[in-house]
């Protein structure tokens, strides 16, 4: 399902819109909560933490997301993406959140081999059933995510998020698993259907963390201390 892969952001954002849309959320905690002023004024040196820890992730899904495609090569890499989505994990106060950086980690090895059009159009044209379990460490990567998440917001009561965060999980489960019976039983029409709900649930997971990223139960313990 790769060369579909997340075609379907064109219809919803263009380059510029994502573009605005990811400035937006980098500058409003910088404003909003007072992270320029603790950078220069706290006791360590001075460090400009404008990016919060799901903001991080939600970018690197963006990256994920998005293609650019020239002579076969995404430009928008999908290892960028999940480096991206490291840099936030490495912060972000969720259970699990070793398995979590295990887990991504295994996302960006497989999307470096895939990243190269031979092997990516190997599996796709060889087996599909391989070009699906291609993208199961992706998926269960924000399964495992979405599902610490609405454990995390659980605990401060915030009902809101806790529903949206298990309604993105219960998504990707769906997600997950339903390839395996399409393929399962020889409906390869249904290929190109599969990679658009792919692509809208991971848009859906991307906006939930950008709204979220300001909650104070996703930012690190160290400005939880300090708040």
């Amino acid at each position: 399902m790769q060369p579909e892969k997340f075609w379907i952001i064109s219809f919803i954002l263009s380059p510029s819109e994502i573009c605005t849309l990811v400035c937006r959320h980098i500058a409003r905690p910088v404003v909003e909560t007072g992270d320029i002023h603790r950078s220069f004024t706290g006791p360590k040196a001075p460090i400009l933490t404008a990016v919060k820890p799901l903001q991080a992730v939600a970018m690197g899904l963006v990256i994920v997301l998005l293609t650019a495609s020239v002579s076969g090569y995404d430009l928008l890499a999908d290892p960028l993406g999940w480096l991206l989505v490291l840099v936030g994990l490495s912060t972000l106060p969720v259970p699990q959140r070793g398995v979590l950086q295990g887990l991504a980690m295994l996302s960006l090895v497989v999307s470096a081999v895939v990243w190269f059009p031979g092997a990516r159009d190997a599996l796709n044209v060889r087996d599909l059933a391989l070009a699906w379990a291609a993208g199961l460490p992706e998926l269960i990567t924000l399964v495992v995510l979405t599902h610490a998440l609405a454990q995390t917001a659980v605990l401060t009561a915030d009902r809101s998020a806790t529903a949206w965060l298990r309604t993105a999980r219960t998504l990707l489960l769906v997600v997950t698993v339903l390839p395996a019976i399409v393929l399962g039983g020889g409906i390869d029409s249904l290929d190109t259907a599969l990679g658009l709900i792919g692509s809208a649930v991971l848009l859906l997971v991307i906006v939930l963390f950008f709204r979220y990223a300001d909650r104070p139960w996703a930012q690190p313990a160290d400005e939880n201390a300090m708040a």
